[in-house]
């Protein structure tokens, strides 16, 4: 499996590994937040390519400050009931875009599995839905803030334990603000004939 995602930082994993979910928990180094599925059995070349798109994006976007509020779960699926935490976020929303953009650009493939962007944090998969009246929102006892520095891209031949390539973020916030100030500026000039 190959995507490009955002690493949970540890102090943040590490809080979120400590409240008591049910299910198979994921560790604190696995946490993360899936930006871009690119799909299963990538191979290395097609990484490669996906790095190059990847840090164009990165060279546009700055560290993102993010925050976690409250826990809930999708659907079931290959791995059980998902029990997840999600970010909301206008930042993500603009990263998953500049990500497809790019890719769509370049004329390299992504899946697009779920074409809805849904940000968030995985803890665990339940095997077993749980009762009616369940209680998400005691899983956390209130936001938790964390910021990201950078890209990572996982992936490889033979699945995501292969690779990893971090792409650091360039732009400070207010170098972001400003870049997309002008971009919007330079869209809304009326065109001559």
């Amino acid at each position: 499996m190959a995507f490009i995602g955002l690493r949970v930082p540890p102090d943040a994993a590490r809080l979120l590994e400590s409240h008591e979910v049910p299910g198979e928990r994921l560790s604190a180094s696995d946490m993360h937040v899936t930006i871009l599925y690119i799909g299963k059995g990538v191979p290395v070349v097609e990484l490669a390519k996906a790095m190059v798109a990847s840090y164009g994006v990165a060279t546009r976007t700055g560290p993102l400050s993010l925050s976690i509020d409250r826990a809930t779960n999708f659907p079931v699926g290959n791995d059980g009931w998902p029990i997840i935490c999600r970010l909301e976020s206008a930042e993500l929303q603009q990263l998953n875009a500049d990500l497809r953009a790019e890719f769509t650009r370049l004329g390299l493939p992504f899946n697009n599995k779920w074409p809805i962007y849904k940000p968030h944090v995985t803890l665990s998969y339940l095997k077993e839905p749980q009762p009616e009246g369940f209680a998400f929102e005691s899983l956390l006892p209130g936001p938790l803030p964390f910021t990201v520095h950078e890209l990572t891209i996982w992936g490889g031949d033979d699945g995501d334990g292969r690779i990893h390539v971090n792409i650091p973020f360039v732009l400070s916030p207010a170098q972001r603000m400003a870049s997309r100030v002008a971009s919007r500026r330079v869209r809304s000039v009326p065109q001559g004939p």
